[in-house]
C-alpha cells in the first residue's frame, strides 16, 4: 500500500484571466483538477493521502469534505503558500513516517505513472524523455541522467535527458534535506532533490515515456488537458 502527499497550496496566478477559484479547484472537463488527481490515485494501491492546502484553503477543504474515497484524505495548511513548493512539502512531514509518493494537484497524469512511482524502491523521480506535445520545455524542470541516476535537475540545464513529470517516490529524509536548504534561501522540491544528491543519495529516474500527463499552469494548458481527457474518453 502506498501513501501519497499532494501539493495543492498554490494560488495559480496565471489562471486569473479565466477564474477566481484556487488552482486546485479549477475545472477541467467539468471536474476540479484536484478531483482528477485523487480519482487517478484511487486507481492505485493507495493507503492514505495528505493534501497540503494554502490559498483559499477553506474552499479546498470544503471541497474535500464533500468528496468520498475508500481511503483517508487529510489536509494540512501551509500559511506560507506564496513561498516555494518546498515549504508546502515540509508541512506534510508530521503525516508520513515512511516512503511516500509525491504528486502535484495541477498535474493530470496516467495512473500508471503513480503505480510505477509506488513500486520504486528508494528515491525516484518519474521522468519522460519524450514529453507530450504542448509541454513547454523552456518552462519545464529537466534532468540530466547518468546510469539511471539523476546527476542534475533544474529549469536552467543547457543539456538534459528527460523532463520532470512532477511525481516522485520519496522518504522522510527529504524533509531533512529541505530544512538544510531553507536556512539559506527559498526552497523548492527541486532544491530538496539537489540536496539529496549532494548527500550522496541515489535519486533514480523512473521512466514513464509513453504515459500521458499534462502540467496545467495556464489557460492554454487547460485546453490541452481538456483535449487529453477527451481522447482518454474516446471523445
Amino acid at each position: 500500500m502506498t501513501r501519497y502527499v499532494v501539493l495543492a497550496a498554490g494560488e495559480g496566478s496565471r489562471m486569473r484571466e479565466r477564474t477566481s477559484l484556487p488552482k486546485p479547484l479549477v475545472e477541467v472537463g467539468d471536474r476540479a483538477l484536484l478531483e482528477h488527481v485523487l480519482d487517478r490515485i484511487a486507481e492505485t494501491d493507495v493507503s492514505a493521502v495528505t493534501v497540503v492546502v494554502g490559498y483559499q484553503h477553506e474552499r479546498v477543504e470544503a471541497f474535500l469534505d464533500g468528496a468520498s474515497y475508500d481511503f483517508p484524505v487529510e489536509t494540512v495548511v501551509n500559511p506560507d503558500y506564496e513561498r516555494e513548493n518546498g515549504f508546502s512539502l515540509l508541512r506534510a512531514a508530521a503525516t508520513v513516517d515512511g516512503p511516500f509518493v509525491l504528486a502535484m494537484a495541477d498535474h493530470i497524469v496516467d495512473p500508471e505513472i503513480y503505480r510505477r512511482a509506488g513500486r520504486h524502491d528508494g528515491f525516484g523521480l518519474c521522468t519522460d524523455d519524450s514529453p507530450p506535445p504542448g509541454e513547454d520545455e523552456d518552462e519545464a524542470t529537466t534532468v540530466r541522467v547518468e546510469d539511471g541516476r539523476i546527476v542534475a535537475i533544474g529549469k536552467d540545464l543547457r543539456e538534459w535527458d528527460a523532463v520532470d513529470t512532477g511525481v516522485f517516490m520519496l522518504a522522510p529524509e527529504i524533509f531533512e534535506a529541505l530544512e538544510e536548504r531553507t536556512s539559506s534561501h527559498e526552497v523548492t522540491v527541486t532544491d530538496g532533490v539537489r540536496e539529496l544528491i549532494a548527500r550522496g543519495r541515489d535519486v533514480e529516474t523512473i521512466d514513464v515515456a509513453g504515459c500521458r500527463w499534462v502540467d496545467v499552469d495556464t489557460p492554454d494548458d487547460l485546453r490541452i488537458a481538456e483535449r487529453v481527457l477527451a481522447n482518454e474518453s474516446g471523445g
